[in-house]
């Protein structure tokens, strides 16, 4: 198995520092991990299709009362149309929505639309909306946070992970799985004996088949798949982004997705939002960068174009001293804190520091545009290299980067693995 390693290899051994920072340190060591994932227990959350009945949705995906995620198939608007405003209610409540001040009909559906759970029907400022190819797929994105006390960032702290639900006619209830875009094939955990020879057949992501995955087996205990709680069923990577269009709304909890085919769906993207060009090495999803230094490296302009593979599979983002040293940041600054120490490709201990960068991305706004994306004071791990990519083939001696969600999605964002394109709110 080549997964295991290569993340295994990554993991942050704890040294009893000299100084008094001792559970920083500690906490780094059991948290910090750009190649290891959900560190949690997943809990299951409520649902319910909208096509199909209660009855025949039991029977696919499991009690519903034990386990659901809300699912979402086409086409809904005229399903809602037809409801009563008593059935609308209950639908909305069994989501999380507090229904009380909307007390008709067409407030429910605003309600809903709102939260981003119903499809917008049109009228006034909505119908540029319309234009929408609806996603055939609506399922819950679980954050899958960390057990303990962990380094904060902005709306992420380090250890989250976000995971979707799919399911198998062999299994009762949804399976959650990691979205980790550092891993070319897919993995899944051992126990679970869903693979045959290397081969995971019969999987859906709602109602629409996923098709068969060439995966990586685990085993139970492996640090990839986080601690012995988490219900962790394994990791989605490139080849199963390919197979779908995604928006990612970690504001509202909720993905939308689209089998991706020769063509882009009708409106696909995110509206005011800069188009991100990628490229595909080593089988993995890359974009151009530049880093910003700060304030405290006494250079806050953009350094030269890199390149920075995006991880979403990890929260915080790194890069090597190469990188940094080409924005004014260098070892022993004041504005550089040890952080805690990561294993190189032999195995031995190296020194990670934390600091505060920014990051550039070039793209398009409207498709037309020139744009840029500006991601500001983002928490970087700065180390002399990148074992993942290292080990995956890039060479030791370029800068190099590895954008993680704290950079890239702590809001929205829209990704096309196939058509290698990503998609980030202005």
């Amino acid at each position: 198995m080549e997964l295991v390693p290569a993340y295994e290899a990554a993991i942050p051994v704890a040294r009893q520092p000299r100084s008094t920072n001792v559970r920083r340190s500690n906490r780094f060591a059991e948290t910090l991990a750009s190649q290891t994932l959900a560190l949690s227990s997943l809990g299951l959350a409520s649902a319910v299709s909208w096509r199909v009945s209660r009855r025949k949705l039991a029977r696919r995906v499991g009690d519903l009362r034990q386990a659901a995620v809300c699912v979402a198939e086409r086409p809904m608007v005229e399903r809602l149309q037809q409801m009563s405003a008593r059935e609308l209610k209950h639908e909305l409540q069994i989501r999380g929505v507090d229904t009380e001040a909307s007390p008709d009909k067409q407030l429910l559906l605003e309600l809903g639309a709102e939260r981003g759970i119903l499809p917008h029907a049109g009228g006034g400022r909505r119908r540029r909306l319309n234009k929408v190819a609806e996603a055939p797929v609506v399922v819950t994105l679980k954050r899958v946070h960390p057990p303990t006390e962990v380094i904060p960032s902005g709306a992420f702290a380090d250890g989250e992970r976000l995971a979707l639900p799919l399911w198998s006619d062999r299994v009762s209830g949804p399976l959650w799985f990691l979205i980790d875009t550092s891993l070319k094939r897919s993995a899944v955990r051992e126990g679970l004996q869903l693979a045959t020879e290397g081969l995971l057949t019969g999987l859906r992501f709602a109602n629409e088949e996923v098709g068969d995955l060439e995966v990586q087996v685990v085993p139970d205990k492996s640090v990839v798949l986080g601690h012995a709680s988490s219900g962790v069923a394994g990791l989605l990577g490139v080849d199963f982004l390919q197979r779908f269009e995604l928006d990612l709304d970690l504001q509202r909890g909720i993905c939308r997705a689209w089998p991706s085919g020769p063509e882009l769906p009708r409106g696909f993207g995110l509206p005011e939002a800069v188009e991100v060009e990628l490229f595909e090495e080593h089988g993995l999803l890359l974009m151009d960068a530049q880093l910003r230094g700060t304030v405290c490296s006494g250079n806050d302009f953009p350094g030269p174009p890199l390149r920075a593979l995006l991880d979403l599979g990890q929260t915080y983002s790194a890069c090597n001293w190469r990188a940094a040293s080409q924005v004014g940041v260098r070892s022993g600054d004041p504005c550089i804190r040890r952080a805690g120490e990561w294993l190189d490709l032999d195995g031995n201990p190296m020194d990670v520091f934390e600091a505060d960068l920014g990051v550039e991305l070039p793209g398009r706004v409207g498709g037309v545009l020139q744009g840029t994306r500006l991601c500001s004071t983002r928490l970087f791990w700065l180390a002399e290299s990148l074992p993942l990519l290292e080990r995956l083939g890039f060479g030791s001696q370029e800068p190099l980067a590895v954008l993680g969600l704290d950079t890239v999605g702590r809001v929205r964002l829209a990704l096309s693995a196939r058509h290698k394109r990503l998609w980030l709110p202005m």
